[in-house]
């Protein structure tokens, strides 16, 4: 996560790129062994705390009192799960996808500062 900060958000400040284009992302999930895995692991993390906290909230807060409403609500936040996972996943796919590999700029060309 601090790498992605680094490359993205602080890359900003540093060096005034405003955002790492398509291309830089995708030579960066190209160009590393640990990219992919990392941000799989990630995203089904991140969509399981948010699914998790719905489920959670309507518990703790009132909304679902009886057996059979948190039931109901747990299957809503497993699809949801299943389906933020699912869309977390097939956007790192559509940065593997070499739609801009042979024009794009290698990825130091966002981490140096232009003087």
């Amino acid at each position: 996560m601090v790498h992605h900060i680094i490359i993205t958000t602080a890359n900003k400040y540093v060096n005034g790129d405003e955002v790492i284009r398509y291309a830089g992302m995708h030579n960066y999930f190209a160009g590393t062994w640990y990219g992919v895995p990392i941000y799989v692991i990630g995203v089904l993390c991140a969509s399981y705390h948010l699914c998790y906290g719905i489920w959670n909230f309507c518990i703790r807060w009132g909304i679902t009192i009886s057996e059979r409403a948190q039931m109901k609500v747990q299957k809503f936040a497993f699809v949801m799960f299943i389906v933020v996972t699912l869309l977390g996943w097939s956007a790192l796919v559509g940065f593997l996808i070499p739609k801009y590999s042979q024009t794009a700029p290698s990825y130091s060309a966002y981490t140096q500062s232009s003087v």
